[in-house]
């Protein structure tokens, strides 16, 4: 049976741990990189606010995480003094918190959320409270609207130091901003439009996920070209593209099979080497399992959390393996305590003898 008090939703990094919510209960969770050893940190109304439902990922820096909410807020959370702070930075721009935002940086005094539906950019001033909007496109560089509505503007984007890369949904335009500066360079990457659904960098390339299955590079000149072509003819179920020096790996947004591209062969097999025990939590099964993922770019690592099961993967973009790892919660006695004081209902199956005995 599967505790839905381990379904972990987003994930975020430092150097040590990896940061956390549950799906269901909206905890902020503490992993051990290492050991993965688990650790309840907060819960809405303990530590966080009581609305709180989850964020998609965090940014670290010494004592304090900073995330965004569902609801609009940057929360501001002490690791030390488990106390927080939070303002409202938009009541419009996160109404679904896991995709609305492709990427985020700290710059000095100023947070840098790059929109995925949007081209604005929102600039969030942690020391004023203020929030400024910077459009990074221009007429005619915004993509048209696609077959899914609301279309995306971006398909993801690329972090390398204070500059950020973003590609448009249609492939046309490559725009990168310097958090630093202030600086933005629009390159044309096309005339022909493409349904691009994700994108990612490896060895001086960008690659495109399409809609339709077929994957592209980009150079950072501009330079397009097509790098594999999906012969199936039907619409791809892919949404989530990590490449490795060996492989491009892809991920399903509602499926469970994972699909590996051989780099040099340009074959696709599908991936065998998932656990004989994984279960899915069946209220959940068709969502979206391997959306939210961080990156250590020190390790070279992938990060995904995984919210319809119980287990994390790590993918090593130089090894190219690809492992799966159950985070271990010693016990759920803080979580027990937090349901107790907010009357919420028990299930059977959601705690267990020692998490009781651990409120006594």
């Amino acid at each position: 049976m599967i505790n839905k008090n381990e379904l972990l939703i987003s994930v975020g990094m430092d150097s040590e741990r990896l940061f956390t919510n549950s799906m269901y209960g909206g905890a902020l969770v503490s992993i051990d990189k290492k050991t993965y050893e688990a650790e309840y940190l907060a819960f809405p109304g303990e530590g966080l606010p009581e609305d709180f439902i989850y964020s998609k990922s965090f940014i670290r820096e010494n004592n304090i995480l900073y995330f965004l909410d569902k609801h609009g807020k940057l929360i501001k959370y002490n690791l030390d003094t488990h106390g927080y702070d939070s303002f409202l930075v938009s009541d419009a721009c996160c109404q679904e918190v896991d995709i609305f935002y492709t990427d985020m940086i700290k710059v000095n005094d100023e947070i840098f959320v790059f929109q995925k539906y949007s081209d604005a950019l929102k600039v969030i001033n942690i020391r004023t409270k203020s929030t400024e909007d910077v459009h990074l496109l221009n007429e005619g560089e915004r993509p048209e609207a696609g077959e899914v509505i609301p279309s995306p503007v971006f398909c993801g984007s690329l972090i390398e130091g204070k500059k950020v890369s973003l590609i448009t949904r249609d492939g046309s335009f490559l725009v990168t901003y310097d958090c630093l500066t202030r600086g933005r360079l629009a390159t044309k990457i096309s005339e022909d439009s493409v349904d691009v659904v994700h994108m990612d960098y490896r060895n001086g390339l960008f690659y495109m996920l399409a809609r339709n299955g077929n994957i592209y590079t980009v150079s950072n000149k501009g330079t397009r070209e097509l790098f594999f072509q999906n012969e199936t003819k039907e619409a791809c179920e892919y949404r989530v593209m990590i490449v490795t020096d060996k492989s491009i790996w892809l991920f399903p947004g509602v499926g469970e099979a994972i699909a590996i591209i051989d780099i040099v062969k340009k074959s696709m097999k599908m991936y065998q080497g998932t656990p004989d025990d994984i279960e899915y939590f069946l209220i959940a099964r068709k969502q979206s399992k391997y959306l939210l993922y961080t990156e250590d770019k020190v390790e070279d690592v992938v990060y995904f959390a995984n919210p319809t099961c119980v287990y994390m993967m790590r993918l090593n973009r130089k090894t190219n393996e690809l492992t799966w790892s159950r985070p271990i919660f010693k016990n759920h006695s803080k979580k027990l305590r937090h349901s107790m004081k907010q009357n919420e209902i028990i299930k059977e199956g959601e705690f267990v003898l020692t998490d009781f005995l651990g409120i006594v």
